[in-house]
């Protein structure tokens, strides 16, 4: 008995080590991994055909790092794709017509290592044909974790696993008669009715152009019976792009929309080289669940009421009326 016992007390043992082996093998991988940062992460340039222009990504290993990391380079194309409008870059997609640019872009280093702390900043240069068509270009700068490419495996080849990826994207339109902007804003709509907070709003946009279309949008909540702003992010919209021939929703939200209340809420959205606007209105009731029972119970009473004195009515108009004949 006694040594059953004293098997099963290392039997856990055994696996509670195991366990918290597991736990900081996994807490180290996820530091270690995150130590990469590529900044920024996002550009927008203009070319002109038959010109160079150059940009440039800084790739950091973080302060809190531990050890050298390694990293490469690379230039592939992008996209945004699906209902939440990801980013789709390098072999998850195939060339298009507007990633033509990728051919075009030449790397200072393709690359390089870094101790914790440190920093290098790629160069890139994009060198525009000169029968470029006008229009949007888009490719990513594609930074790849590596391991020490001069640690050997038992077979003698390098081992560079791939651990992470951060890609800084570039937003670029080459100037010329043939640059078409244009698109549209459709299903500009604000919800009516909530049972809960926040107050919430959406639009889609379709860009047909073959550039990058930018679009700010903001929205106003007024009180039912004034004029007079509660809340509004006019002075700091929203700011999204939308690729060329793409459609891609967009929604906000007031996140200090109160429990209860009935609000007169707008929505304006910008877009084009024109400064078009899409505008929704609408009056927004929100009514918890709780209240609204509350009210149904209230309506029901009356109606009980309502119907109850109806009947008491009737009942004592017979009575009268009953007594009348009886005296004649």
């Amino acid at each position: 008995m006694k040594q059953n016992i004293k098997k099963h007390v290392m039997g856990l043992l055994g696996f509670m080590v195991v366990a918290v082996g597991l736990i900081v093998t996994s807490e180290t991988t996820y530091a270690i991994e995150t130590t990469l940062t590529v900044s920024p992460m996002e550009q927008k340039m203009t070319l002109y055909p038959g010109e160079n222009s150059t940009g440039s990504v800084t790739v950091s290993n973080q302060a809190s790092a531990t050890e050298k990391l390694y990293y490469k380079v690379s230039v592939v194309p992008f996209t945004r794709v699906g209902d939440k409008y990801e980013t789709m870059v390098g072999d998850e997609l195939v060339e298009g017509k507007y990633n033509n640019i990728v051919d075009w872009v030449t790397l200072s280093a393709e690359s390089g290592s870094l101790d914790p702390n440190e920093r290098d900043e790629i160069i890139y240069s994009v060198n525009v044909p000169q029968d470029a068509r006008g229009g949007g270009q888009y490719f990513a700068i594609l930074v790849t974790r590596t391991d020490d490419p001069e640690a050997k495996s038992e077979e003698g080849n390098a081992n560079l696993k791939e651990i992470i990826q951060i890609a800084s994207t570039v937003y670029a339109s080459v100037a010329g008669n043939d640059v078409k902007l244009a698109g549209s804003i459709s299903e500009n709509e604000i919800s009516a009715f909530l049972l809960a907070p926040p107050i919430k709003s959406s639009f889609k946009v379709e860009n047909t152009g073959n550039t990058h279309m930018e679009i700010d949008y903001y929205m106003q909540v007024f009180p039912l019976f004034s004029d007079e702003e509660i809340y509004t992010n006019e002075e700091n919209p929203s700011h999204a792009l939308v690729l060329p021939e793409t459609t891609r929703y967009l929604s906000q939200e007031w996140n200090e929309t109160p429990g209860i209340g009935i609000f007169k809420v707008r929505q304006v959205a910008s877009y084009g080289s024109e400064g078009e606007q899409s505008v929704a209105e609408k009056m927004v009731i929100v009514c918890p669940v709780w209240l609204l029972f509350l009210i149904l119970f209230i309506i029901i009473a009356i109606i009980i009421w309502i119907v109850t004195r109806v009947r008491s009515r009737g009942k004592n108009a017979r009575k009268v009326s009953a007594s009348e004949s009886r005296a004649e």
